[in-house]
């Protein structure tokens, strides 16, 4: 088999993963190799698992601070870019917001966003705008589209009549620029809630038959989240639906490695227990998450785990302090019962295979 300088890019990823996820176990950190910035607070749907729309929006950083904050040498090592909301595409400056990312983070290879396609045109135009600037040697614009259940039941779930529809004319216009650009990365995020556990199989097959890659993400609920949901009486799910969701994870979890390790701790979380205690959390580690006011985390799901302010301090001082060292240890108090799969790394696939898989571990 021919070896391509992709093929070595990846197994190079692989190999750092595995070394971040082994330095991680013991408690050591370097830098980041990516980042979750949020743009805005601001959201034009009116989703049943979130509030934050409901919220008085914050005022979002400026493009001044912006660069101030990715110009510390902090993120010079950063491949990976996930631009968070709200609705990232609300910001009228996101293509500048991409800009001052690409020149301040010379590594940078992969920049992502989800969107709710709800003002699916002016989120078009900036999806073009930011595919016309990527360097060449840049990879992929990932493009996450929203679809939480086919016609009624999507627009059930995002608060508006019309969402379903523009979702989908939004994925028949990025399918275009597909098959000229092949920086242009598209796929799903659905995210599993009663109000749509009827038809996972549905949008399971509806993905299946666009060839689109996919992310069914689970509810978080707790009071230290950034969802303001803890009150929505909609969220409960019954003992009957937690076991369709329970077969339809089994079912499609075998399609990837990484996601059956997800998935077996996943489900035993729907059930009341406890994550998996060998499965420790590399996101403090690996990734940096930066609020649109400058607050810096060690965790996007969890507002205790506060580190500072990047308009402040430093955010190399910030990410290598005490402070921060104490929260990477408290912190694993909170992961097991955390339901993202933000933590997911290589090392703990590797450890997996070898132990479930192949036995070679205890």
């Amino acid at each position: 088999m021919l070896k391509t300088p992709v093929f070595y890019k990846r197994v190079n990823r692989v190999t750092r993963s595995i070394y971040k996820g082994f330095m991680a176990g013991r408690g050591i950190a370097s830098k980041p190799n990516a980042c979750i910035f949020t743009v805005t607070k601001k959201c034009n749907g009116k989703c049943l698992m979130c509030n934050v729309w409901k919220d008085k929006a914050e005022d979002d950083l400026g493009i001044k601070d912006i660069e101030k904050i990715f110009s510390d040498p902090l993120l010079d090592s950063i491949e990976s870019l996930h631009l968070y909301g709200g609705e990232p595409t609300l910001r009228k400056d996101l293509v500048g917001i991409v800009k001052i990312a690409l020149k301040k983070c010379k590594k940078l290879k992969t920049i992502g966003f989800s969107t709710n396609c709800v003002a699916y045109k002016p989120a078009l135009e900036k999806i073009k705008g930011i595919l016309e600037i990527l360097p060449q040697d840049f990879e992929k614009l990932n493009v996450r589209l929203s679809l939480d259940g086919l016609e009624g039941v999507h627009n059930k779930v995002r608060g508006l009549p019309f969402v379903f529809d523009n979702a989908m004319l939004m994925l028949e216009e990025l399918k275009k620029i597909q098959k000229s650009n092949s920086k242009l990365g598209v796929s799903i995020g659905c995210v599993i809630q009663p109000a749509n556990v009827h038809q996972l199989d549905k949008i399971y097959e509806f993905i299946k038959s666009n060839k689109l890659e996919y992310a069914f993400n689970h509810l978080i609920i707790n009071p230290s989240s950034f969802f303001s949901n803890t009150k929505n009486k909609e969220l409960t799910f019954t003992d009957s639906q937690i076991k369709k969701i329970t077969a339809f994870l089994k079912r499609i979890s075998g399609e990837q490695i990484y996601e059956e390790l997800y998935t077996n701790d996943i489900i035993n979380m729907y059930w009341g227990k406890r994550r998996s205690k060998s499965r420790g959390c590399v996101f403090g580690y690996s990734t940096i998450f930066i609020e649109n006011n400058g607050d810096v985390f060690m965790c996007m799901n969890n507002k205790s785990a506060k580190l500072g302010n990047a308009l402040e301090t430093d955010l190399s001082r910030i990410w290598f302090s005490k402070k921060a060292d104490a929260i990477r240890k408290d912190i694993k108090s909170y992961c097991g019962t955390c339901r993202s799969d933000c933590g997911k790394n290589w090392y703990d696939i590797v450890r997996y295979i070898l132990k479930k898989k192949i036995g070679l571990l205890k």
